[in-house]
């Protein structure tokens, strides 16, 4: 079997709900000798237009010799006008106001394999193996300025989003760094120039990852011999970026009230400690106070992930003198254990050591 598919579609987007383009009004909770009072809770836009999304898809189905499927598709997703919140200032009574700004262009590709190597039906008997797996890229589009304060706004609450031309909505903002000096134990920044400096400047960010991966996707398998069963499913994901929130927090942002607090070792054993120590972390200020370090890219690591979600054995109990005296014609029993184990692999893109997997184990008995 091969056949080629093909579809195109326009979608609207209600998330916002009906009531963004009306500015909505709550009644006072306290008392007012002069009558009930109200306050404005949000601005609405009479001009505010629905998301439309333009979905074009193109298939390939392929079937043969009864074990061999494969499905491919390629789609894309433009989703023109987008809804965003635009920040207002405090003098408005609310803090934003939806508004119709840029387009957001979704690219990906999907594909699905199944190959049985065993299917022999009157003995009940089959092996089968599927793998799903894709790959999606977005990118924003027809913003220019207009949402520069969103982004500030973004920037001042060490979010790692922005709304920028040319970019993914999964790209992960913060300033470039090199690492911690080895002479002085300060953390060194990379200017978009090339030269470096001590001082971190939130105007000179840059995309230092992307939290989306390069591909994700689950393997599963199937095997019945006759009253036997097994199943088990791997999701896997690689060539993702994340924010190491540990390291962030646990680390290099430790307050001087939790320094009386059990803390996480490499808090003093893995940080710079004396000139010529080659370290990951900065050395200890306590004068700092309670101050926030900035976020750089030395908290964006790439992450590798393989879960084993779900495994499953069982077995059919058929043709028993007993089931029929229980008045039953067969009987099946099945053990099942989810989110068995998570194994994540986090390392620098920069070329810096590499840290050992971190393995979660979990076990559920029924």
């Amino acid at each position: 079997m091969l056949k080629l598919r093909g579809s195109v579609g326009l979608t609207g987007n209600q998330s916002f709900g009906n009531v963004s383009s009306i500015t909505i009004y709550k009644y006072m909770e306290d008392m007012n000798y002069f009558g009930q009072g109200v306050t404005m809770s949000s601005l609405g836009n009479p001009d505010l237009e629905w998301q439309n999304t333009m979905n074009t898809s193109i298939g390939l189905d392929f079937a043969a010799w009864r074990k061999l499927k494969v499905t491919l598709d390629y789609y894309t997703k433009k989703t023109n006008p987008l809804i965003v919140q635009i920040d207002l200032p405090s003098s408005t009574g609310v803090n934003n106001f939806p508004d119709n700004a840029g387009f957001l262009m979704t690219k990906g590709l999907e594909a699905r394999f199944t190959f049985t190597p065993i299917l022999i039906p009157e003995k009940r008997t089959s092996w089968m193996i599927t793998v799903m797996g894709s790959h999606v890229k977005a990118e924003y589009g027809g913003f220019g300025e207009a949402l520069s304060s969103v982004n500030q706004s973004q920037a001042d609450n060490n979010s790692l989003r922005r709304f920028k031309d040319g970019y993914s909505p999964d790209d992960l903002w913060a300033v470039k760094s090199l690492g911690i000096d080895p002479g002085n134990g300060e953390e060194v920044f990379v200017r978009p120039d090339g030269s470096y400096t001590y001082n971190y400047l939130d105007n000179e960010e840059v995309v230092v990852g992307n939290s989306r991966p390069d591909f994700e996707g689950v393997i599963s398998n199937s095997l019945n011999i006759k009253s036997f069963s097994f199943g088990c499913t791997f999701r896997f994901r690689f060539g993702a970026d994340v924010f190491n929130n540990a390291l962030y927090q646990k680390i290099e942002n430790i307050s001087f009230d939790d320094l009386q607090y059990n803390q996480d070792a490499r808090a003093l054993y893995d940080r710079w400690q004396q000139p010529g120590d080659i370290s990951s972390y900065k050395k200890i200020e306590i004068s700092r106070g309670d101050q926030v370090l900035p976020i750089s890219s030395r908290f964006i690591q790439r992450e590798n992930v393989l879960i084993g979600e779900s495994f499953n054995t069982g077995f059919v109990f058929r043709k028993q003198p007993w089931l029929k005296r229980a008045g039953l014609r067969e009987l099946k029993l099945t053990l099942y254990m989810n989110n068995a184990f998570r194994i994540s692999h986090f390392y620098h893109k920069t070329g810096a050591r590499n840290q050992l997997p971190v393995c979660q184990f979990s076990f559920l008995y029924c």
